[in-house]
């Protein structure tokens, strides 16, 4: 797949952690960025998903019970 660029001002602080990381993994710079990008997307993704999920159910009325509730509420709390 083609690869873009792109160009980010960062600030110095981030720039020298980002540095030191990649020096410490031996790995360049800019594949931790790329990683770091790919993850936040996968992420966000997921995140706009499960929201739409959850909606979709909730306007179909798809709630958990009183006893469900109750029975979760038993087996986190053990009451």
């Amino acid at each position: 797949m083609p690869r873009g660029t792109l160009t980010v001002d960062i600030l110095p602080e981030e720039e020298q952690k980002l540095e030191s990381l990649a020096e410490r993994l031996r790995r360049p710079s800019s594949q931790l960025v790329h990683e770091a990008i790919a993850g936040y997307l996968e992420i966000q993704q997921w995140q706009i998903e499960e929201t739409r999920k959850a909606i979709s159910e909730a306007d179909a009325g798809d709630f958990a019970t009183e006893e469900e509730i109750r029975h979760l509420n038993e087996r986190f709390t053990g009451r």
